[in-house]
C-alpha cells in the first residue's frame, strides 16, 4: 500500500513538474492555510532525510552526478509521515490524480494518510496499540453506514478515532486480495489472543479497539457501495 501510494505521487509529480524541478513552492497548494510555513517545513524535513541518507548509493549517485534526486528515488528514503504531508500540500488536481486510483475524494485520502501516519508513529514509540485513540477523527465513510455502526448525537461510535478506523482505511487502500489476506491474519491473531485471556474477554478487547460485533462484514464486496 505504502509503495503504491508513493509511486502514484511520484508519477504525478514527475510527469507534471519534471524529475529535477519538483521541490518548488509554486508546485504546491499555496492557497491552503499557513501554506508558507507548512511547505517550508516539508522542504526542511525532506532535506534533513536526504542528509541522513547521503551515503546511500542511489542518493549519493544522483547528488554527485546530476545534482538532484528524482522523486522515484526520493520515495525510498522519505518516511510515511513525510509523504502524508507531501500529499496534503499538493495542488488539488494533483491530489485527485492519486485519490482517483482508490475511488475516493482527495480530502478523504488526506485524512486517511494522516491517520495512518499517526498510528505508525504511535507504534514506533513502543506504545500499546490495542487501546490507541486519535485526537483527529477518521472521516465518515460508506463502511460506517453499511456496517450500521451506531450513531450517538450524529457521531459514529466505532471507527472514528480507534484502531478499527485503520482497518476501515485499509479496506479502501488495499486490493481485495491483500485485504482478505490481512483480515485472515488479523482474525488468526485475535483467536490466538482469545485462547490466552483469563481476566478479560476477547469481546472486551475488541470493544476497546472499536471493533463492532459485525466487523468481519467489512470484507463484503458491497461494503464500499452507496
Amino acid at each position: 500500500m505504502e509503495t503504491n501510494i508513493k509511486t502514484l505521487i511520484s508519477d504525478c509529480i514527475s510527469s507534471k513538474y519534471g524529475y529535477n524541478n519538483y521541490l518548488l513552492y509554486d508546485n504546491f497548494d499555496t492557497n491552503t492555510k499557513d501554506a508558507n510555513e507548512k511547505i517550508t517545513k516539508l522542504f526542511s524535513s525532506i532535506q534533513s532525510q536526504i542528509a541522513s541518507h547521503s551515503l546511500d548509493p542511489n542518493i549519493a549517485h544522483y547528488l554527485k552526478n546530476h545534482g538532484y534526486i528524482p522523486m522515484w528515488v526520493l520515495n525510498s528514503i522519505l518516511s510515511f509521515g513525510t509523504m502524508s504531508k507531501f500529499y496534503s500540500l499538493m495542488k488539488q488536481q494533483d491530489r485527485q490524480f492519486v485519490s482517483r486510483f482508490f475511488k475516493i475524494q482527495d480530502n478523504t485520502l488526506t485524512n486517511f494518510l494522516n491517520y495512518l501516519s499517526v498510528i505508525r508513529n504511535f507504534c514506533a514509540h513502543g506504545n500499546r496499540l490495542y487501546c490507541f485513540t486519535s485526537k483527529n477523527p477518521l472521516a465518515d465513510t460508506m463502511i460506517h453506514k453499511n456496517l450500521a455502526i451506531q450513531l450517538d448525537n450524529g457521531y459514529y461510535s466505532n471507527g472514528k478515532n480507534d484502531l478499527f478506523s485503520a482497518v476501515i482505511i485499509l479496506r479502501y487502500l488495499l486490493s481485495s486480495t491483500e485485504f482478505n489476506y490481512f483480515i485472515s491474519g488479523l482474525n488468526g491473531s485475535i483467536n490466538k489472543l482469545s485462547s490466552k485471556l483469563k481476566t478479560i474477554s476477547i469481546n472486551d478487547i475488541l470493544e476497546i479497539m472499536g471493533f463492532p460485533q459485525n466487523w468481519k462484514n467489512i470484507k463484503s464486496k458491497d461494503i464500499l457501495v452507496s
